[in-house]
């Protein structure tokens, strides 16, 4: 008896957390460790769960020592980064999710918008498979205006606690977490009515003031993490 309610249940919730079809059961929690196959498919966040991870809104963001690279080449320490600048947004990138692809240009306009008022932008794969060679062509492809952080050991995103793709954090000078969730409340598709919850952010943080939401949904595919 109880079968024949859960699933009927679960279509309903999916729904009402933006999806379009019920995600296989591997997208309702996060992983910590995965097939790298596993996770092409699965673009939504079911259970809608809030963004928390080790670097929860308010606290220290404790980035790891490792050097990174981007794609124009360039070693990046994130934690010297982070601190050259009065606001850094860091995104979750990856190669196969329909959700990142969805987003990439709404993100490019975020930093065309922002970078001009000291905001800096680091995209990072911290993806299993993830390498300098596949980020330099997507970056490509996807006529990025900046560069990816390769992080093929997940570093990165072991540190902070992120799970899904698109999950984006927004640290001021000192490291600490000023918003952390999702690029806006659309799934896979850009619509022009979705509530922009990180340019929001950076408006009001800009201002001086406290983000109306500091921690909204994720919406995105599991990361594919080693």
């Amino acid at each position: 008896m109880r079968a024949t309610v859960v699933v009927p249940l679960l279509s309903i919730l999916a729904g009402l957390a933006g999806c379009a079809t019920t995600a296989p059961a591997h997208c309702t929690a996060p992983p910590a460790a995965t097939d790298p196959g596993a996770m092409a498919d699965c673009t939504c966040n079911v259970d809608g769960a809030q963004s928390v991870g080790s670097a929860p809104v308010g606290q220290q963001a404790v980035l790891p020592p490792v050097p990174l690279v981007d794609t124009r080449g360039e070693p990046v320490d994130l934690r010297r980064a982070v601190a050259a600048a009065p606001l850094t947004v860091v995104t979750f990138f990856s190669a196969t999710c329909p959700c990142q692809r969805a987003h990439d240009q709404r993100l490019a306009d975020y930093y065309r918008e922002f970078s001009g008022r000291g905001v800096a932008f680091r995209v990072v794969d911290s993806e299993a498979g993830s390498s300098l060679e596949r980020d330099q062509q997507e970056a490509r492809q996807r006529a990025y205006p900046f560069p990816i952080l390769s992080d093929p050991r997940g570093t990165v995103a072991a540190a902070v606690g992120a799970h899904y793709a698109t999950e984006t954090l927004i640290l001021d000078r000192q490291g600490k977490v000023r918003f952390r969730g999702g690029l806006d409340s659309d799934q896979n598709r850009a619509r022009p009515d979705a509530h922009l919850w990180v340019r929001l952010a950076l408006v009001a943080l800009l201002d001086g003031n406290e983000p109306a939401e500091r921690n909204p949904k994720s919406y995105g595919c599991s990361l594919r993490r080693r």
